[in-house]
């Protein structure tokens, strides 16, 4: 029995660079700068997704940009909600 699709793998590694390096970027700036550790979360999250734009932006591709900023809800099923 397969647990994935082979093309989930890179996927899987992205997101979980990008949760690692966001959580410690938040711990950095929470403890050498004199902001709160949620104003440094949203100035975090904010920068992540400035360049998640930028990337697609930079790297022409059939892709649309608005399932990647809403989600595919018309593609959501009953058995997703």
């Amino acid at each position: 029995m397969r647990l994935l699709e082979p093309f989930a793998y890179p996927l899987i590694l992205g997101a979980f660079a990008a949760g690692v390096t966001s959580a410690l970027v938040t711990g950095y700036l929470a403890e050498n700068r004199r902001i709160k550790r949620a104003t440094g979360m949203g100035v975090v999250c904010s920068g992540m997704f400035a360049l998640e734009v930028i990337l697609f932006a930079a790297f022409p591709s059939s892709a649309h940009l608005d399932p990647i900023l809403f989600g595919d809800t018309p593609g959501a099923g009953p058995q997703d909600l």
